[in-house]
């Protein structure tokens, strides 16, 4: 399922809950190598059906 919110684009499985807490981890890189992470980090989770989220663009509002 994909959802966006506030230049936030989520993707997880379908029926699946998100817990309201639990563990994360941030992937982070500069702006010339960001489209690279997260087509690798897309490529990993979706592969394995983990739950991810990323802004929609460089300029997007993180609220």
């Amino acid at each position: 399922m994909r959802t966006e919110r506030g230049g936030w684009i989520s993707l997880h499985r379908d029926g699946v809950p998100l817990p309201r807490q639990g563990w994360k981890i941030h992937a982070s890189a500069t702006a010339d190598r960001a489209e690279h992470v997260v087509n690798t980090v897309w490529d990993h989770c979706t592969r394995h059906s983990v739950s991810f989220k990323f802004l929609r663009s460089p300029c997007s509002s993180t609220t």
